[in-house]
């Protein structure tokens, strides 16, 4: 299994949404969430000590999956919340030890 975390806009989120209802998610968890990047960085290091104190609105959306389909929902987000400017967010992929449906007590593949 797959833990698929993406960082995307706002106003990228129904778009790359209404891309993943096409695949076998079955679901997600999202979250409003400040930070940033590697934009703001650059910025701390040529600005004074402290001058830049801003960060930036970003979604998170966090997914687990059969190892198999990581691949497709991965490239599926990055088409969808790509914008081609900076800050158009980051996508990570993880494994998963072990996963256990509370309701059920199906384990693994089969609580995903």
């Amino acid at each position: 299994m797959k833990y698929i975390i993406a960082y995307i806009q706002p106003q990228q989120l129904e778009k790359v949404l209404e891309a993943l209802d096409r695949l076998p998610v079955r679901g997600l968890s999202l979250s409003e969430v400040r930070g940033f990047g590697r934009g703001r960085a650059q910025l701390l290091r040529e600005s004074p000590s402290g001058a830049v104190r801003q960060f930036s609105a970003k979604v998170r959306l966090e997914i687990v999956c059969r190892d198999a389909e990581a691949e497709t929902i991965a490239r599926t987000i990055q088409r969808a919340a790509h914008t081609g400017r900076p800050g158009d967010g980051k996508i990570f992929i993880a494994p998963i030890e072990r996963a256990i449906s509370i309701v059920t007590g199906e384990e693994d593949d089969a609580a995903v």
